[in-house]
């Protein structure tokens, strides 16, 4: 059920004490979390994007799936990594999904032990250079200094997993496609994008002029609709509470303060234009890219510092 927030502090929906405390969310450094059979592994350093859901596909109000990456060494030594809001808030986006809160990372990420049990997984794998993983491991471990200091963020359509899979992949020259909006994912899910497609008919039975005009204007339409929805649960707030474990192991509560809400003014709710990054339609990008290359050749990527384009790739589809 959404609840509605009208506030600007939603630190009333956090309650007086921790929820669930990861132990893996804690750490300042990565180090692997376990090793790839001789098999699995590449003579090179890889990077892997990883996604999973119990059905066929990731849904809108349920089963939303997950993304995740990997950073895999030539030993087979897997840094395993995920973004999640922090469960210690005891919030649930869903329930708020214009609410910006603090987030986590978990390493290794918490899906690894259903990746290969029967649930539908699918991966990416990239050969990189040995200066592209120091690039990506040192953005993550930025990122998690960040959340110590109580500036990382999470939001239900920004700031979520699959934006973390495409910022990490982005330091290493690989671009994700993975954004969407709410009625296209909703058409896509309910319909199997019938609306669309009825929708570019009629478009193109009008003439050309008309017909951007029209398309502009219903873009513009639903932009506003779902800022709107954005704004009405939780867009203009944020959430500033947050717990750790101290070395003790007792629960430590401190004030995030360094968040900004999706709409800072009620001007943006009708020109900001909010992305809505969705496991979905990363899935659709993986596949899309299993279908394109055929799985031979890694994709050798050069080092940022290079102005080298990749010429060959492999996916690996789990």
């Amino acid at each position: 059920m959404f609840k509605l927030v009208l506030r600007r502090q939603a630190h009333y929906l956090a309650g007086s004490s921790a929820a669930r405390i990861f132990p893996n969310a804690s750490w300042k450094h990565l180090s692997p979390n376990f090793f790839l059979p001789e098999k699995e592994r590449d003579d090179s350093h890889c990077l892997e994007l990883m996604s999973i859901c119990r059905g066929n596909e990731p849904g809108l109000t349920k089963d939303h799936g997950h993304a995740w990456v990997r950073l895999i060494e030539p030993s087979g030594a897997v840094y395993s990594v995920g973004f999640y809001p922090d469960e210690s808030t005891n919030v649930e986006p869903d329930e708020v999904p214009g609410l910006r809160m603090p987030g986590m990372l978990l390493s290794p990420d918490k899906y690894e032990k259903h990746y290969q049990k029967g649930w539908n997984c699918r991966s990416v794998r990239y050969s990189i250079s040995e200066s592209c993983f120091n690039k990506a491991k040192l953005s993550i471990e930025t990122m998690q200094a960040n959340r110590l200091n109580g500036s990382l963020a999470f939001d239900l359509c920004e700031f979520n997993c699959v934006n973390f899979v495409i910022n990490v992949a982005a330091t290493c020259g690989v671009t994700v496609k993975a954004g969407t909006s709410l009625s296209q994912l909703a058409d896509d899910i309910y319909f199997s994008g019938r609306l669309q497609s009825l929708a570019s008919v009629c478009s193109n039975n009008l003439p050309r002029p008309v017909s951007i005009n029209v398309q502009h204007a219903a873009r513009k339409i639903r932009s506003i609709f779902f800022n709107v929805a954005l704004a009405l649960f939780g867009g203009f707030a944020t959430l500033s509470d947050q717990w750790s474990k101290s070395a003790a192991g007792e629960s430590q509560h401190f004030t995030v303060d360094k968040l900004e809400p999706v709409f800072s003014s009620g001007k943006q709710i009708f020109y900001k234009h909010v992305t809505f990054y969705h496991v979905r339609e990363f899935r659709k990008w993986q596949l899309g890219i299993n279908q394109q290359r055929q799985l031979i050749h890694p994709h050798q990527l050069n080092s940022l510092d290079q102005e080298e384009q990749p010429n060959t790739k492999r996916e690996l589809n789990a």
